[in-house]
């Protein structure tokens, strides 16, 4: 009984590998009010443009096992897009203008 090795941990999912973190959102370089409503909106168009184009390279990728690290790369750069703390403040700017405007 005294040669019983301590209890190790075991993971039965050997093919499930460690869940990633989600990407940090960036500190925002820019400062939207200064740049303007119109600098924001082209930089919430760029950015929403390349997520849909990633997107949709992503529902062309057929999902079978021999893909799944494309895709979650692909995923990966789709998150880390939304991330970017640039696009999120032009974002957030943006969308308090449009409601100032609305009201």
């Amino acid at each position: 009984d005294a040669m019983m090795p301590a209890p190790t941990k075991v993971n039965y999912n050997g093919f499930e590998p460690e869940k990633k973190k989600k990407p940090e959102i960036t500190e925002a370089t820019i400062d939207p009010s200064e740049i303007g409503l119109e600098k924001c909106q082209k930089i919430v168009k760029e950015q929403e443009f390349k997520i849909r184009k990633l997107k949709e390279k992503m529902a062309g990728i057929a999902p079978t096992k021999k893909n799944k690290a494309e895709i979650a790369a692909v995923k990966e750069q789709v998150e880390e897009l939304q991330a970017d703390g640039n696009y999120r403040a032009a974002m957030n700017y943006v969308r308090k203008v449009e409601e100032d405007e609305r009201d």
